[in-house]
């Protein structure tokens, strides 16, 4: 059974911060870019200004959720949110300035509104991407990826499933549960390289090796292209101590 009410209210906690995050933002934005661009009597000096800011935060807010910028989950963010942060915070701005000039009848120089967004999308782009990396270091440490009670995790394959099977593991993915210790891959270029902190440290033939230096205690084949046959050849010495 689906429990329809409780998950709507945890999205509603999830959501509100980051909502009172933009509308800070916004008022920030626009004293910063008064400020910034010499003209402070234009925000500070009009009667109708704070009204004009608030109903901006407001439209900001309204397409940000209708972008479903409050429901994304940013500890997996990438670039593809990233844009759509951009094009979001840019039909924002234009639907508060119109909106915003029809009902309060305030209009500012166009620099103010250049520079207010930008400070608008800074501020708004580092609250959400400051929970991707923070997300992105529970696992990570110095010295490498931390165990934290997580089964040390061997990575087959260092392509893009790979750095995805990495990047969710350090970001304590409930769906990916593991501690990625190390990757291997048959292309020698790859050979020593990082993905995301974590080492490429041979190919499938050192498996065994890597399993018993490394006390591996579970194996993720990262290789969609791999067939039956050939997974079954790369796990077929991995089924030995000390995995078993």
């Amino acid at each position: 059974m689906v429990d329809v009410g409780h998950t709507d209210w945890k999205s509603f906690l999830r959501a509100f911060p980051r909502a009172v995050i933009d509308v800070a933002a916004t008022f920030a934005a626009f004293a910063v870019a008064a400020w910034a661009t010499l003209v402070p009597f234009y925000v500070f000096d009009n009667p109708n200004s704070f009204g004009y800011i608030a109903f901006f935060a407001s439209a900001n807010v309204v397409v940000y959720a209708l972008a479903r910028m409050y429901s994304y989950l940013w500890e997996f963010a990438s670039v593809d949110e990233a844009l759509r942060l951009l094009v979001a915070s840019i039909v924002g701005a234009a639907v508060g300035d119109v909106l915003g000039y029809l009902l309060f009848g305030v209009r500012y120089p166009l620099r103010v509104y250049a520079v207010a967004w930008m400070i608008y999308f800074a501020i708004s782009a580092s609250a959400r991407f400051a929970v991707r990396v923070w997300s992105g270091r529970k696992s990570w440490s110095v010295l490498g990826a931390s165990v934290s009670g997580l089964p040390r995790t061997l990575v087959v394959g260092a392509g893009e499933t790979g750095s995805v099977v990495v990047k969710r593991m350090l970001a304590c993915d409930p769906a990916m549960i593991g501690c990625p210790v190390a990757l291997v891959d048959d292309d020698s270029a790859k050979l020593g390289r990082y993905i995301h902190g974590v080492r490429v440290m041979g190919g499938c033939s050192s498996i065994p090796e890597l399993s018993k230096l490394l006390r591996v205690e579970q194996i993720v084949i990262a290789t969609p292209s791999a067939d039956k046959g050939q997974r079954d050849l790369i796990l077929s010495p991995a089924v030995k101590p000390p995995l078993t």
